[in-house]
């Protein structure tokens, strides 16, 4: 597979660099182009992505250290009620990771941002039968939080 090369006249900073790196981790562990995988894988990648090289480095223990649990806890799709990661670890901190890959002129919208913040307040509300719309195997995951938060 060919090396991703850095650009000689781009300077990486925030979001350049960490786009940078995501696409040369992804691609060295797929085997394939980033450009090639489908907007749902790339955004499955920059949350593996995120989870191993930034949060496991910023916050050790916050985040699963087994890659089939990180896989299991990327809930992203249809019904994932606004979280496309969703994690408990054994100290009860609950971790929700809501992730976009965009271009670089898309931007998120204060109803999108307005929907992630009310994200506790839906799956509350799934776990107790109100909230018809969030996928099962997020129902799963918050009734195991709601449950292990009243011990």
């Amino acid at each position: 597979m060919k090396e991703t090369s850095k650009p000689k006249d781009l300077k990486l900073t925030g979001s350049r660099l960490f786009q940078y790196r995501l696409i040369e981790w992804s691609e060295e562990s797929l085997r394939t182009k980033f450009s090639n995988l489908s907007n749902f894988q790339q955004s499955r990648q920059m949350i593996k992505f995120f989870i191993e090289n930034v949060l496991e480095k910023l916050s050790p223990g916050m985040v699963p250290d087994d890659e089939d649990e990180i896989e299991n806890c990327i809930v992203d799709g249809s019904g994932d009620g606004g979280a496309d990661f969703l994690y408990r670890n054994d100290e009860g901190q609950v971790l929700i990771i809501q992730a976009k890959y965009r271009s670089k002129d898309a931007h998120e919208s204060a109803e999108a941002i307005g929907r992630f913040c009310d994200i506790q307040e839906r799956l509350l509300l799934a776990t107790e039968g109100k909230q018809q719309s969030i996928h099962k195997g997020i129902l799963e995951i918050a009734e195991q939080i709601e449950r292990m938060s009243r011990l």
